[in-house]
């Protein structure tokens, strides 16, 4: 399989309002990999970009609290609210702890006509396809393997732990630099 195309021309709308919260080096790859899994007959959609805290923080006490505690802290986050079938855990990381908090991260759907798929070994040959793009793939993570989960690493972070990277994010944010320079 030959690696695929840099693709930044536009989308579908759901893809594309996730895309556009995503840093402008990011962007240009999320559309490469909506384009590319188009290529060879998949359907994705970018179903999630960048995240605030309060919205990480949200999404991590999935399946770890109540659901009416849930749906407040996502509803006073700006995101909808869920059943109780799907209050399961999501993430292991709260705000401030994700790659979604610092617009480097995305997370895709596939899709069988309009249907959702929400586990696929469909998801495989696309995390393929990120990688190719020069993506982490979250199928390829050891703790909390995440599908649909793709990142982009900067380049300054190559040698250092994620623990560390992440820090050093916070850190950027706090003092308004920039993130993947």
């Amino acid at each position: 399989m030959s690696t695929p195309a840099i693709d930044n021309s536009p989308t579908d709308s759901r893809s594309e309002k996730n895309i556009q919260t995503l840093l402008p080096v990011v962007q240009i790859l999320a559309r490469s990999l909506v384009h590319a899994a188009a290529a060879a007959g998949i359907t994705i959609r970018v179903i999630s970009g960048s995240r605030t805290y309060a919205q990480q923080d949200a999404i991590y006490l999935q399946g770890r609290a109540p659901l009416d505690e849930v749906n407040k802290a996502l509803s006073a986050s700006g995101l909808d609210t869920i059943s109780e079938k799907d209050n399961k855990k999501r993430t292991p990381c709260r705000g401030g702890e994700s790659n979604h908090n610092f617009q480097l991260a995305f997370d895709v759907g596939v899709f069988k006509g309009t249907d959702y798929l929400e586990e696929s070994p469909i998801y495989k040959d696309v995390g393929l396809l990120g990688k190719q793009l020069g993506l982490t793939w979250g199928g390829n993570f050891h703790t909390h393997v995440d599908e649909p989960h793709y990142e982009l690493r900067p380049h300054w972070a190559s040698d250092i732990s994620e623990d560390e990277m992440l820090a050093e994010l916070r850190k950027r944010v706090a003092a308004k630099q920039d993130l993947y320079a």
